[in-house]
């Protein structure tokens, strides 16, 4: 039995090449790589499906956390016409 995985939510900033915007945020993982960001973390965007668009074909981004960190973003995966968008810290 898989034991259940931490959660980070909250309200953040995205910037990647020709947009800088506030955006919802989940990250998931074990207690300590979520306490320090470790890189591998995945998470989840929830925005415009417009926006989620531009940020999977940008590839790379910044995510800026609702406390102030900043992590370097590869943006992995999304569904066409979906306001989601899946990435993992790249640094």
């Amino acid at each position: 039995m898989r034991k259940a995985q931490d959660t980070i939510t909250g309200e953040g900033e995205l910037k990647f090449s020709g947009f800088i915007g506030p955006i919802q945020y989940e990250l998931t993982g074990n207690a300590q790589n979520l306490q320090s960001l470790a890189p591998r973390l995945r998470g989840a965007l929830k925005t415009t499906p417009e926006i989620a668009t531009a940020a999977f074909k940008a590839g790379y981004g910044t995510l800026s956390l609702a406390d102030g960190r900043q992590r370097r973003i590869t943006v992995t995966a999304m569904t066409a016409g979906d306001a989601t968008c899946f990435f993992e810290i790249a640094d």
